[in-house]
């Protein structure tokens, strides 16, 4: 017995007034036009997924009129960065034409040549991190035991000729670097030295790394997954010569590319 749905038009949605009737039966896939719309149901084992999709070539909508992805890389509506409020996040930088800190802790980073790139949502901003240089004084919100570093990463070139490049570096704190390799090494100053598998990070492409240390373990991700783990104590010196952003600390091997959504936390986060 076919089942008939029902989908109205909604205030401030692209759906049309009318009210919009299609039967279908069991396991079937029906398009059907009325005016400039589409309106494709697509069923399959117990359930299905509604579209709605304008003709002319505009954003695709729920029937909320909310924007859907068509599957497609790159159509994934991509919410706007925010830092969060929480007291363990030390230093948060979204890098919107600016490199103040977002976090509660007020380290904000002086540049010098600074410039701005396509941020990795492909509307907002990003740090171009290829000269210059990106600092932040010496503040004892950069003194913890345990720490998240996450960020997202878009190089031009990898470094070259068995060189690296620096990501974050806390001088004699803890770093985090790119290497010509494409491998990432995460280190503390006179403790545990962790460095990934060759080719996790390439060219041209985004990809959001992270080091998290409990102050027993240590671990490397790349979009979320695990690339390198070792389990060696270290206790993170608590002097240091401040932070720098996209290079060694305090100038020199510049990270070749851009970064985005930086967040430094003195407690483990989903990476």
């Amino acid at each position: 017995m076919p089942r008939l749905f029902h989908l109205p038009g909604s205030a401030g949605s692209k759906v049309p007034d009318e009210n919009l009737w299609l039967q279908y039966g069991f396991c079937a896939c029906v398009q059907w036009a009325m005016r400039s719309w589409l309106l494709v149901v697509v069923l399959g084992g117990c359930g299905f997924d509604l579209r709605l999709a304008a003709a002319t070539g505009d954003a695709a909508l729920d029937g909320e009129g909310l924007p859907i992805s068509d599957g497609s890389p790159g159509t994934e509506p991509v919410a706007a960065f925010v830092c969060p409020t929480d007291a363990a996040l030390r230093a948060c930088y979204a890098f919107e034409n600016t490199t103040s800190d977002g976090s509660s802790s007020n380290n904000d980073a002086v540049a010098t040549s600074a410039s701005y790139a396509t941020g990795r949502d492909g509307s907002g901003k990003a740090l171009v991190t290829t000269a210059g240089t990106i600092s932040v004084g010496n503040t004892t919100s950069l003194d913890i035991a345990a720490f998240t570093i996450k960020l997202w990463i878009r190089a031009n070139v990898l470094p070259t000729g068995g060189a690296r490049a620096g990501l974050v570096d806390s001088g004699g704190r803890f770093r985090l670097f790119v290497q010509s390799d494409g491998a990432l090494r995460c280190a503390i100053t006179g403790g545990t030295d962790l460095t990934s598998g060759t080719n996790v990070v390439d060219a041209n492409a985004w990809r959001r790394v992270a080091c998290t240390f409990t102050g027993t373990q240590m671990r490397i991700y790349v979009d979320g997954t695990m690339v390198a783990s070792s389990n060696v104590a270290s206790t993170i010196p608590t002097t240091g010569g401040g932070m720098v952003i996209g290079h060694n600390n305090p100038s020199g091997e510049n990270f070749n590319g851009a970064i985005d959504e930086l967040q430094l936390w003195s407690s483990i986060v989903a990476p």
